[in-house]
């Protein structure tokens, strides 16, 4: 993929950004439908946390928060089932959250991991009741799939692995 750099888009004629502008609703688009997909299979298990980055937008730069959810299935394979940015990590943040994905079909939840953030252990209890809730030692933060939480998780086979 070709990055185009400051002077090549100092250099952009109208038609290049209309261009652009096309191609970047086409990639919003295939974001947004990834982000709604519905969720086919159970995960019984559950690693959640909220992240806070720096963003640039508009000229002007502001911390927004991206709440991320990753779940394990039954075969202990892991999956990005949940993104939603410019959310809190209060409770009606998590709850909209949680609410999205139950909605999309996430269910046979029975261990959701992070950290000690009060809207997600109270959203946890109340939306998700047969699910247990297990503080992350490790401060579950968004790096390598929420590594550190992972680090506990047996190793199994990839998927089409031989015997």
């Amino acid at each position: 993929m070709h990055k185009i750099n400051k002077v090549e888009l100092r250099s952009l004629q109208l038609e290049d950004y209309t261009q652009l502008s096309q191609s970047f609703k086409r990639v919003y688009a295939d974001i947004d439908s990834w982000r709604t997909r519905p969720l086919e299979r159970e995960y019984p298990y559950v690693f959640m946390d909220g992240v806070w980055h720096r963003r640039s937008w508009g000229g002007s730069v502001e911390n927004v928060s991206v709440l991320v959810a990753v779940g394990v299935d039954s075969e202990g394979h892991r999956e990005v089932i949940g993104v939603a940015e410019g959310m809190k990590e209060d409770s009606a943040s998590w709850e909209q959250f949680v609410r999205g994905m139950i909605e999309r079909g996430l269910r046979g939840v029975r261990l959701v991991v992070g950290d000690r953030c009060a809207g997600l252990v109270s959203t946890v209890r109340s939306m998700l009741p047969r699910a247990g809730y297990q503080r992350c030692m490790g401060w579950c933060r968004f790096v390598g799939l929420l590594y550190p939480c992972f680090l506990i998780m047996p190793r199994v086979r990839a998927r089409g692995a031989g015997p």
